[in-house]
């Protein structure tokens, strides 16, 4: 069968900024493109190059940027806070027990006009903290022991340890390892959880980022998962989005309600929704009368996927729960491995926007060559570094310019390609210097390296020149 290969070319100079112009030349053509599975791609695990690496000064690449205290790890866009991590626990407000302090969990979790969506130590619930995980009914070695319910002292979570923190074009994040152990004596590490977590680009409308989660057992005895109505990853919204008619907090004092729901892939809301195998779940609700919303999108080839998600019936909190379904085994062998995408709004969840975001991660997508030249004024750019960001978020495709300014996009070191779509390239000269410790000074303008330039590549073959000047 035969293929077209019709051109198309296209000029567009686009004023940068009142001292620059970027002039874009770029040339494709149009052959059938192959296809690659999102969800196989999603599995390639993240290479650490050192033992415990971390990201260096902030990246212009894309205005996302990672910080670590001794106390938390913060990813940042621009000058907003996206998400923090927190190694230690969080002071314990006045009046909550002391047992529900805890470590190794995501909050606060942001909107992009900076809304605070997480809570932690909530009034009515003080062991739910931010996105946390954990599981509630289990057996180790004949004990029973709860990880979730910190006021039984049998189980505890926490972090464990930072393995690194990366700044790069594929994402920017950090993996750590959090320790599943008994409370009571004798204590025993039981479970490993590394969290791999990646913030991604976008146009600023929303926020994206990843968590990858591997669970695997530390000693020969197994960890059994009992069947139960809850447990998992989860997700913890604001104290105001409770369904109360008052609320009462610590203080005693009263504290102001907002209203907030659950929707699914399926149009359910909080109560029919309950349970139901679903490949995507929204908290939405008001902060100061306006709207926000977080959505967790389930990876199609997670345990048990679709997997069935516990929505509770009066609170903001919800997780997806394989063991509702029936207990499992994590042991030597059999590691559960789960990955989540994460969607921050200012807005009420759209379901078809939201769906278009799950297939792009998880759906079989189409796939096209992608190369070209990048110049600036009139030489060879070398070394630089490109990336094409979709236009639905997430992991981008990526390259390096050899001596000639040559690129070839990549989704994965095996796969030289890029998503067909809408999306926008990306382009810096930044780099780190070990000796001095110190950031090269960035030889492009701000169009290039955060604001970039809009484009969709198409089936087949598609070759995208960029001739840059600062003038």
């Amino acid at each position: 069968m035969g293929h077209s290969n019709q051109e198309v070319s296209m000029i567009v100079k686009i004023k940068m900024l009142t001292i620059s112009t970027v002039l874009l030349v770029a040339t494709l053509s149009q052959p059938a493109a192959p296809t690659v599975s999102a969800q196989t791609a999603a599995q390639t695990p993240t290479v650490l190059e050192d033992e415990n690496p971390r990201a260096e000064p902030t990246s212009t690449l894309g205005g996302l940027s990672v910080h670590e205290t001794q106390e938390t790890i913060s990813i940042q866009r621009g000058e907003s806070t996206l998400l923090t991590y927190n190694k230690q626990s969080p002071p314990v407000p006045t009046g909550i027990d002391p047992i529900y302090a805890r470590s190794g969990f995501l909050h606060p979790v942001k909107s992009p006009t900076g809304k605070t969506i997480t809570a932690t130590f909530p009034i009515d619930h003080a062991h739910q903290h931010g996105i946390f995980a954990a599981w509630v009914k289990t057996t180790y070695s004949g004990r029973q022991i709860d990880f979730w319910n910190l006021a039984e002292r049998t189980g505890r979570v926490g972090h464990k340890r930072v393995n690194a923190t990366f700044n790069h074009v594929a994402g920017t994040g950090f993996d750590v390892d959090l320790i599943y152990e008994t409370a009571a004596e004798p204590i025993v590490e039981i479970l490993n959880e590394n969290w791999k977590v990646v913030a991604y680009p976008t146009d600023g409308s929303f926020y994206c980022f990843d968590i990858e989660s591997q669970q695997r057992a530390l000693t020969d005895q197994p960890l059994v998962v009992e069947k139960y109505h809850y447990g998992g990853m989860a997700l913890r919204g604001r104290v105001e989005w409770l369904h109360a008619e008052k609320l009462v907090g610590a203080d005693g004092g009263p504290h102001e309600v907002e209203p907030s729901d659950f929707l699914n892939d399926q149009g359910s809301g909080r109560e029919q929704g309950n349970h139901q195998h679903t490949k995507w779940v929204s908290l939405h609700g008001e902060i100061d009368g306006k709207p926000a919303s977080i959505t967790v999108l389930s990876q199609a080839d997670n345990f048990r996927a679709p997997q069935a998600a516990r929505l509770h019936p009066t609170k903001p909190y919800f997780c997806f729960s394989p063991c509702v379904d029936g207990s499992f085994i994590i042991d030597r062998a059999h590691p559960l491995i789960s990955r989540y995408r994460y969607l921050v709004t200012d807005t009420e969840p759209d379901p078809q926007w939201i769906e278009k975001q799950w297939q792009n991660w998880c759906g079989e997508q189409s796939i096209a060559p992608t190369k070209g030249t990048i110049t600036f004024n009139g030489e060879p750019l070398a070394a630089a570094n490109i990336a094409y960001y979709p236009e639905l978020g997430g992991r981008p495709s990526y390259a390096s310019t050899d001596e000639q300014g040559h690129y070839s996009l990549k989704l994965d070191e095996q796969t030289e390609a890029a998503k067909v779509g809408s999306g926008t390239f990306l382009i810096s000269t930044s780099t780190y210097d070990e000796d001095s410790q110190e950031w090269s000074i960035e030889r492009l303008p701000k169009g290039a390296t955060e604001e970039g330039f809009s484009y969709e590549i198409s089936p087949g073959q598609n070759v995208v020149d960029f001739h840059l000047s600062a003038q």
